[in-house]
């Protein structure tokens, strides 16, 4: 098992796994960026940087990455999974309601979003009016 107890190190993995999920050319990085296992180690990571920061006694550092976890609409973790989405095609359509959520769960990891973000990115189309 990998072991990681170097704060420096693991908020290395966190940004460069981040960076190639949100930042990354999506065509080359499809597999990553909706991969289960990939959002499961950057979870798992999250979790021990922020648990890290609170044992060294920095818990403002700890408090800012919590709520830094936490996405709204205006940022580019939103813009990223929901072009994500818009670039998924047929699939998307004939996935569940709870697939579609689940996979967003995973598109947005390591961040989170509150329930009324997550309802509009699983359904884009709930509350936007057609013309």
């Amino acid at each position: 098992m990998l072991v990681i107890d170097d704060l420096n190190e693991l908020r290395a993995l966190v940004k460069a796994l981040s960076r190639l999920k949100f930042d990354a050319p999506r065509d080359e990085m499809r597999e990553i960026v909706g991969s289960p296992l990939v959002a499961s180690v950057l979870n798992k990571a999250y979790d021990a940087l922020i648990a890290g920061e609170r044992a060294e006694y920095r818990d403002g550092v700890a408090g800012r990455l919590v709520d830094k976890r936490l996405i709204d609409k205006r940022g580019r973790i939103y813009r990223s999974v929901r072009q994500y989405i818009e670039e998924s095609g047929p699939h998307w359509s004939i996935w569940t309601r709870p697939e579609r959520e689940a996979f967003v769960r995973i598109l947005l990891s390591p961040y989170t979003a509150d329930d009324d973000l997550i309802l509009e990115l699983v359904e884009p189309d709930k509350g936007e009016e057609k013309p």
